[in-house]
């Protein structure tokens, strides 16, 4: 890959979850789940990282802000209605919302059915 010994590959084999679980739990990292694909990230012959490539819908909510056009209980049926759609059609969902949502704090989306990762998420450039 452009010139470097970093490559990817597929963890496919018994062997490959142990040795990711162990490279994991060696910086305080576990694995929960093997449900998606993971990376093992190797430099030469050494794994250097790893990654889990989730594919599901990610919901990016947008609501009109006018009451008179979409009601907070609208809103609210709206996002329990895409947990339970996830659930059903592939088993898990995410949700992304702007760090300093006035209207999706983390107690509002937590009582909708979601649970905070703690995580950000970035986009790639250049699309």
């Amino acid at each position: 890959m452009n010139g470097s010994d970093i490559n990817f590959r597929v963890v496919a084999t018994e062997d490959d979850i142990k040795n990711i679980k162990e490279f994991a739990g060696s910086f305080d990292h576990e694995i929960k789940s093997f449900k998606y694909p993971i990376l093992i990230v190797q430099k030469g012959d050494k794994i250097i990282g790893y990654g889990q490539l989730i594919n599901v819908p990610i919901l990016f909510p947008a609501f009109h802000t006018d009451p008179n056009v979409c009601s907070p209980r609208d809103v609210v049926e709206t996002m329990k209605q895409f947990v339970g759609w996830s659930k059903i059609q592939h088993g898990y969902g995410l949700t992304a919302v702007p760090k300093d949502s006035k209207s999706f704090t983390p107690d509002v989306l937590e009582k909708l059915g979601y649970n905070r990762m703690d995580k950000e998420l970035y986009d790639i450039q250049g699309r």
